[in-house]
């Protein structure tokens, strides 16, 4: 079952390739049969993809004439007018021919075949509709999902059309070919196409026969319906661009929001972290008796925090402004092997002065060195911490 997989694996990928094979393969066989019995002007087997609403059922275009009269076919020398305009031969056409049972065969193939795909379009229908219940993300990617949707409406334009060709009936809801309504299309078809032959025969014997207007007439209505086609499958790819599009904006905007909630959570935290810390000289020798509490088993780990520790804030003294001495990158992985993964390594900084920063894009450690120009008693007191801090530091490196 292809819902039971996350995300398309090479099982689920054949089956698509496969599924959309039958479904073009089918499409084809169709079209082939719809163009060469399109030349009846009574009876129209229906384009696949056509609009069902904009063509009426094959009864409305008098495919059950003998039926609707409450009749067969008339005896030999008798004619009748039926409401559609259609002017019956007035001899009756006695049994089928080869051509009717071979089309009968086609028409019921393509219907079979149709059925087959039923539940595997079901599949990818559901499929379409999930959601990973993690991310949130549609299941298929962008394009595997316009893989899936072109080829379910190309299917439910086939259930269409074929189901159209059977008098309505959509396929999986049973029908009977012999003397139904089917057989009476064709059984109409094979009397018209016999009427039209006989008659471009007469016309032929008398010269009034026009061969070129005819073709052009035929290259006409074969023109009109390429442009009619090509039109549905503009609209069709229309329809499916415009899709994929809105649910790209519903991801991205989705995407953005569980972003921002996140950021705002974190800021939250670090707001809550720097508030719990006690700053100034006394909070920096609580972080340093924690560091030391918690590194006793680790002597060479606090030698080496300390001696980091004491680079910092000595090379800030030296060249306070110098921002690469003041910035920290908060996730470094030297400066969470030597100092961060201590307790009290990251605290001490906030305790000395430090802020979280976001700078360039990267959430940092910074000391921001106030304007000397316009307040020096500002950055007196600053760099007068930075200076007792690493005083502090050293006299824990003395014990």
């Amino acid at each position: 079952d292809l819902s039971s997989h996350r995300h398309p694996t090479t099982f689920a990928v054949m089956e698509l390739r496969r599924t959309e094979e039958e479904v073009n393969d089918i499409s084809r066989t169709y079209e082939l049969f719809r163009q060469k019995n399109i030349a009846s002007e009574v009876i129209k087997i229906p384009a696949a993809g056509a609009n069902p609403s904009s063509l009426p059922p094959l009864a409305d275009l008098c495919v059950l004439v003998a039926k609707n009269a409450g009749g067969s076919d008339t005896n030999a020398g008798a004619s009748t007018e039926q409401g559609c305009g259609y002017k019956e031969e007035t001899r009756t056409i006695e049994g089928e021919t080869e051509e009717i049972h071979v089309a009968l065969d086609q028409l019921e193939s393509l219907h079979a075949r149709i059925d087959n795909l039923e539940q595997k379009a079901g599949r990818f229908r559901k499929r379409l509709a999930e959601r990973d219940p993690i991310t949130d993300a549609p299941r298929y990617g962008g394009k595997t999902m316009g893989r899936v949707v072109a080829m379910l409406e190309k299917y439910d334009a086939l259930r269409v059309g074929i189901g159209m060709a059977f008098g309505g009936n959509q396929p999986g809801e049973g029908h009977q070919m012999d003397g139904e309504v089917l057989a009476d299309v064709m059984r109409k078809l094979a009397k018209q196409e016999k009427a039209i032959k006989d008659q471009e025969k007469q016309e032929a014997e008398t010269g009034k026969v026009d061969v070129e207007s005819r073709r052009e007439a035929e290259a006409l209505a074969l023109k009109e319906l390429q442009k009619r086609e090509e039109a549905d499958a503009r609209e069709a790819k229309r329809r499916e661009d415009a899709e994929l599009h809105r649910l790209a904006l519903e991801a991205k905007k989705e995407r953005e929001e569980r972003e921002a909630r996140l950021a705002q959570a974190a800021r939250d935290a670090d707001r809550a972290f720097v508030a719990s810390i006690k700053k100034g000289a006394d909070g920096v020798r609580e972080q340093l008796a924690a560091m030391r509490d918690g590194t006793s088993s680790d002597p060479s780990g606090h030698r080496k925090a300390l001696d980091s520790l004491h680079m910092i804030f000595n090379q800030i003294a030296a060249h306070p402004e110098e921002m690469k001495y003041r910035r920290i990158r908060r996730d470094h992985p030297k400066f969470m092997e030597d100092i961060g993964r201590h307790p009290g390594g990251k605290e001490l900084l906030i305790a000395a002065g430090f802020k979280l920063e976001t700078l360039d894009g990267v959430s940092c450690f910074f000391s921001k060195e106030p304007d000397i120009e316009n307040d020096m008693d500002g950055w007196s007191a600053w760099f007068d911490a930075i200076k007792q801090t690493l005083e502090i530091i050293e006299e824990e490196m003395m014990k």
